[in-house]
């Protein structure tokens, strides 16, 4: 074999090598702070991250105002739009450690296109998930919520992180029409829906 293509091979499999290992690295130091900011936060607190109104159905499509809201109750996001299909879900990230859950909602989707729309937008921001921190709350508690709700959305699809990482989702069509809702989420990790 020629020495030139024996080096370019050698080269190849180095930097082969070295991305698997960084990547590799980044995940498990990733992994291991999350388990350290879970462990001791203190409680988890309950919050209200949504209320919704489903305005109606018609045969292949849904009309729905959808707000997402900060642990402070202020509105942070207003979504009011027509979805084809029948049914509305909303899809929410699951870390658990331990006793520690929480929940991230990730997507509002149709039973005819899980596309949807991406929900961290709104509420993860300038260092904080607005969903689970509240103005004045020690830096430290935001840091750690934060760093909780970059971990559920990095790994949400890896394999490995199984143990830790899930996907709940919930039908927002349930409920009767034309009936303001919430989604409550306990601080257990339960989702409920229920009249605001």
């Amino acid at each position: 074999m020629n020495s030139g293509i024996k080096t370019v091979l050698i080269f190849a499999g180095f930097l082969f090598v070295s991305v698997l290992l960084g990547t590799g690295f980044a995940y498990g130091y990733q992994f291991f702070t999350c388990r350290a900011a879970a462990e001791s936060l203190g409680r988890v607190p309950a919050i209200k991250p949504a209320r919704f109104l489903v305005y109606g159905s018609s045969p292949g499509t849904v009309s729905c105002h959808f707000s997402l809201y900060d642990r402070n109750a202020r509105e942070i996001a207003s979504i009011e739009r027509s979805w084809n299909g029948g049914a509305l879900y909303v899809d929410f990230a699951t870390v658990k450690f331990d006793d520690k859950v929480l929940q991230f909602p990730v997507r509002l989707y149709s039973d005819f296109s899980k596309k949807g729309v991406l929900l961290k937008r709104y509420y993860l921001m300038h260092d904080i998930c607005a969903i689970y921190s509240i103005y004045g709350e020690d830096p430290e508690t935001i840091k750690k919520i934060h760093r909780l709700c970059t971990f559920a959305f990095s790994a949400l699809n890896l394999p490995f992180y199984n143990k830790y990482i899930s996907t709940s989702t919930i039908r927002i069509t349930s409920v009767p029409i034309g009936r303001i809702s919430a989604i409550y989420i306990s601080s257990d990790g339960n989702i409920t829906i229920l009249p605001d």
